[in-house]
């Protein structure tokens, strides 16, 4: 798997669970055949569940949107949640680097960049505050960010008759640059919209 613009973060809440529960707040459908961040989720579950630890998988969207997951979060009323990178963005927007599209050649090139550029140090040390820890960085997707059912986009200008779906302003204003347009779609609709334009 390459690094996708919806790059999914795992965030824990830093503070020790008061019981053996661990909740993880999943972002699909828990289908390990056609989800990878389902696969990193129920991977991370099933070493803790080897550590002793009753873990629960909360459904998409049954703890509230990305901002309400973050609350909870830093509240410890949520240890574990599969989010979009705006969730640390609202803290340190300097993790948005990770989801530039073109920006990594491949995994091994983005795991390369994170380690020497101590980007987890960093990240971490900027939403420690919030008691949140920033876990993994789940890529999804091929490396160019854009995905498309009826183009091959390798470049920014193979993307002039399409319209995008977006997460944000700044990835609009950043499809618009490269001559496209688009629409915010919010995250947790994500998964949806893919499977109706599959079906």
């Amino acid at each position: 798997m390459k690094l996708k613009a919806l790059t999914l973060i795992a965030l824990m809440a830093m503070a020790a669970p008061a019981s053996a529960e661990v909740k993880i707040a999943l972002d699909s459908k828990p289908d390990l055949e056609t989800s990878g961040s389902y696969n990193w989720a129920h991977a991370f579950g099933e070493v803790l569940r080897e550590a002793g630890m009753d873990v629960r998988e909360m459904p998409r969207g049954s703890v509230g949107n990305e901002s309400e997951k973050f609350d909870q979060l830093s509240t410890g009323l949520l240890e574990v949640s599969l989010s979009d990178v705006r969730a640390v963005a609202q803290v340190d927007p300097f993790i948005y680097g990770v989801r530039l599209p073109y920006i990594f050649d491949d995994m091994a090139h983005m795991d390369r960049a994170l380690e020497k550029g101590k980007v987890f140090d960093r990240i971490n040390e900027a939403i420690s505050k919030q008691d949140v820890k920033l876990l993994a960085l789940v890529p999804l997707g091929p490396s160019s960010g854009i995905i498309t059912t009826t183009a091959v986009v390798r470049k920014p200008a193979d993307m002039a008759d399409l319209r995008m779906r977006a997460l944000d302003d700044a990835q609009i204003a950043m499809y618009k640059a490269w001559g496209s347009s688009g629409t915010v779609v919010p995250w947790g609709e994500v998964p949806a919209g893919l499977q109706n334009r599959r079906d």
